[in-house]
């Protein structure tokens, strides 16, 4: 399974990231197993396997994520 997040925001934006980690907060609350792709303007800036998401705990994990365009 695959979620998408879609954010208005660019995610180096620290309410960006804090609303990113709490996306991911709720997916291993709800134990699923899911791969995360978060984009901004329709374009993937961060892709997360769900073997990682445990991996993140802090805004500053998440940012180690992004994409490089």
């Amino acid at each position: 399974m695959r979620l998408a997040v879609y954010l208005s925001e660019d995610l180096l934006n620290e309410e960006a990231l804090k609303e990113g980690l709490a996306v991911i907060r709720w997916v291993e609350e709800k134990e699923y197993t899911s791969n995360l792709v978060f984009f901004v303007n329709k374009k993937p800036v961060i892709i997360i396997e769900s073997n990682q998401i445990k991996s993140i705990s802090s805004p500053e994990d998440l940012k180690k994520f992004k994409m490089r365009m």
